[in-house]
């Protein structure tokens, strides 16, 4: 069988086997993939998520096995494009210019914590608006640090923005990490 999709590999399989299925943990860590079962009926009959297909096997000893191939139509237009994108690097790489010309550049580091421990009422206010993707917000963070510890900066560039959540699915707050490389004032 084939599919154009994940969703319609899965829609196939939930037509071919027999019961409900959850996934089995253990199985699936000894295995290497996602293997999926009814939790107390036939240990034999199973369904293996190998990636590009899902593997299905009835009957009493999973003696019946049903290939469901996944053949994205995408895919073959994403390599395509990831070749034509290739080659235009390369004649891109020609005609651009660095942003940053042989300056010596100071990497910054900041931290903006917004666990639910932290009490510091302001950077609580700077990590709810990076959260709300105020990312604006960041720089104006590195260029306010740097004139508070007397860097003299005349460009922020590279600016990263990460976040990072705490507990489970952000329970306890999270934090942002932000990256700037710093260039030197020029008077």
């Amino acid at each position: 069988m084939k599919a154009n999709s994940i969703q319609e590999a899965w829609n196939k399989v939930n037509e071919i086997f027999p019961t409900d299925y959850e996934k089995d943990y253990a199985s699936s860590e000894r295995a290497g993939y996602d293997i999926y079962r009814h939790p107390t009926l036939n240990y034999y009959s199973r369904i293996c998520d190998l990636g590009n297909r899902l593997e299905v096997l009835t009957g009493e000893y999973g003696e019946t096995v049903t290939n469901v191939w996944i053949e994205n139509q995408t895919e073959q237009e994403d390599i395509k494009e990831s070749v034509d994108a290739m080659h235009a690097v390369k004649e891109l790489g020609v005609n651009i210019f660095p942003l940053f010309e042989m300056e010596t550049y100071t990497k910054i580091t900041l931290v903006v914590d917004g666990s639910k421990w932290n009490t510091n009422e302001t950077e609580r206010k700077v990590y709810n608006g990076l959260k709300r993707g105020e990312n604006q917000l960041a720089s104006d963070l590195v260029a306010s640090y740097c004139d508070n510890h007397g860097i003299r900066w005349g460009t922020i560039g590279g600016l990263h923005i990460s976040y990072y959540e705490h507990g489970n699915k952000g329970e306890n707050g999270g934090h942002f990490i932000i990256t700037a490389y710093i260039g030197k004032r020029v008077d």
